[in-house]
């Protein structure tokens, strides 16, 4: 069959192969070029044989390229696409619909798809390129794995009719018991499989697992209706610091620290319904609130490792106690006591002759007084008098840091935190692969095994406690600037402000916001 001829050479199809007759050289390959575009259905496949052709007249049956069916049907790399290239728009099967259609499923059939067809329109035929004709059913990915934990009441203040904040009716211990539901895991589902356009099944990806992070000592899991759960070894009070949940034991004193139970030392939480009498002392890891009426007076210590303390009904401190907390202090008074909180401390009713040392310092600030003693902080201190009509001394400091040291501070601890971080990896790796042989070991091989998923857990809980220590240096440096000493009522003579290296004694009565302000203090 003849494709074009003119005055230097003949186009020419035999068995589905494009031929080439020169007559007379000097067409050029660009000219050539846009006959080319014109015929869509010649594919080159030697323009090799074509140039050479063209460069020498009398060049007879060169095989240049090969003549494309006017219908063509691909299948895309993942099975799941059918698409129709039509290479010729004039032809006539593409003017008639239902030919068109019907030789559309003749080559689907050939090529074995199974898929449903889409039909075609002239319109699509005469503007589309490329025509999705037949589309796979895609397998739909599993769901990933769920993990649900019990919530741990959050701490924060009861607001009172009046507008309020109540600081002392909080929920500061969160008790479990023995077999309580404290998480469990939604296991991952395996998805639905799909088929391509060959009717081929195409697997389904399962969806992500996930591991709950808790302390086996305290916590064990069972299966319920195809769901891993967790539950209470024992009762307890429910921790969940550092991203894994545990239960520490939890101890009750339903009156006293006294003769009665002597000092108490406790690797837990500690609720104690009464007071902690004179020359006693309480020392808690986790949380401590003491809920008597009275308050404490003159006691030894007490201290909160890393949690709060709530003393519900104020401190008698006689000068000697000391009050300590990993967290925030919360006292409805303090006479002649310390208070030292790594966070906040907060104070109902007053503060007299106390030395109090925290980020922040909060009093009452419709009736919170200091009078005597010191508050010394890092960031803001905010009462509603300060001093007294007789001018006891009262010294209010804020602490700025120097950024340098700080920042010297905080690069030496990056560096302990990322040589720690090698050592995890490497012992999770190690972990990691004794895992899938736990329960072919024996009581030996369990025990070291057990050994190195706690000192595992023990450096990740280093790590992270370094990474806060970071994050909380950064912190105060980005707090530089923003001090402040806040007396929203009365401030009397004999009152000491600093900030910084900006000190002042007051002279008058006065109040308001104070702070460093174009390198002074706004007094």
């Amino acid at each position: 069959m003849e494709i074009y001829n003119n005055e230097y050479f003949k186009l020419y199809e035999e068995n589905d192969k494009v031929f080439l007759d020169v007559y007379k050289e000097g067409f050029s390959l660009k000219d050539f070029d846009e006959i080319i575009k014109q015929k869509n259905r010649i594919k080159l496949t030697s323009f090799q044989a074509l140039r050479a052709a063209l460069e020498r007249e009398n060049s007879q049956h060169v095989e240049i390229g090969i003549w494309l069916p006017v219908l063509v049907l691909s299948v895309s790399k993942d099975g799941m696409l059918a698409s129709l290239q039509i290479n010729d728009e004039q032809d006539d099967l593409i003017q008639n619909e239902e030919q068109l259609n019907r030789q559309i499923s003749v080559i689907a059939n050939q090529m074995g798809l199974r898929c449903e067809l889409k039909k075609v329109t002239i319109q699509d035929a005469m503007t589309e390129k490329k025509i999705v004709v037949g589309e796979g059913i895609q397998p739909e990915k599993g769901k990933d794995a769920e993990i649900l934990y019990f919530k741990n009441p959050i701490k924060k203040p009861v607001i009172r009719e009046d507008g309020r904040a109540d600081y002392f009716d909080m929920n500061f211990i969160c008790e479990i018991e023995k077999d309580q539901w404290l998480g469990e895991k939604i296991p991952a589902t395996e998805g639905e499989s799909g088929l391509n356009v060959f009717g081929e099944v195409v697997s389904s990806v399962a969806g992500k697992d996930a591991k709950l992070k808790y302390d086996p000592k305290s916590i064990y899991e069972s299966v319920e209706s195809g769901h891993t759960v967790l539950r209470a070894k024992y009762n307890g009070v429910l921790d969940a610091s550092n991203g894994v949940i545990q239960l520490l034991q939890h101890l009750t004193i339903n009156g006293d620290v006294g003769v009665e139970t002597g000092n108490i030392d406790f690797k837990g939480s500690i609720l104690i319904k009464g007071t902690v009498c004179p020359g006693f002392s309480v020392r808690a890891l986790g949380d401590l609130s003491i809920e008597g009426t009275t308050g404490v007076t003159g006691a030894e210590f007490i201290e909160s490792l890393t949690g709060d303390i709530n003393i519900r009904g104020g401190v008698f401190g006689n000068g000697t106690m000391v009050v300590r907390a990993g967290k925030n202090i919360y006292a409805k008074h303090a006479n002649d006591v310390t208070f030292e909180a790594m966070e906040d401390i907060y104070v109902s009713n007053y503060a007299m002759g106390s030395k109090l040392y925290a980020k922040n310092i909060y009093l009452d600030e419709h009736k919170g007084k200091v009078i005597g003693g010191e508050a010394e902080v890092t960031q803001c201190i905010k009462v509603a008098y300060a001093g007294n009509a007789h001018e006891r001394m009262t010294k209010l400091s804020v602490i700025v840091p120097d950024k340098g040291e700080r920042m010297a501070e905080a690069r030496a601890i990056a560096v302990e935190s990322e040589e720690l971080k090698k050592e995890f990896k490497k012992q999770e790796v190690y972990v990691a692969q004794l895992e899938p042989f736990a329960d072919k070991m024996n009581q030996d091989q369990r025990i070291a095994f057990e050994n190195s998923k706690q000192q595992l857990s023990t450096l990740k809980k280093r790590i992270l406690h370094l990474d806060e220590r970071i994050q909380m240096i950064l912190l105060s440096i980005r707090q530089v600037g923003k001090e402040e000493i806040a007396i929203m009522k009365q401030a009397y003579p004999g009152t000491v402000l600093r900030i910084g290296k900006h000190s002042t004694m007051l002279r008058k009565q006065t109040c308001g916001r104070f702070k460093v302000e174009g390198g002074e203090l706004n007094v």
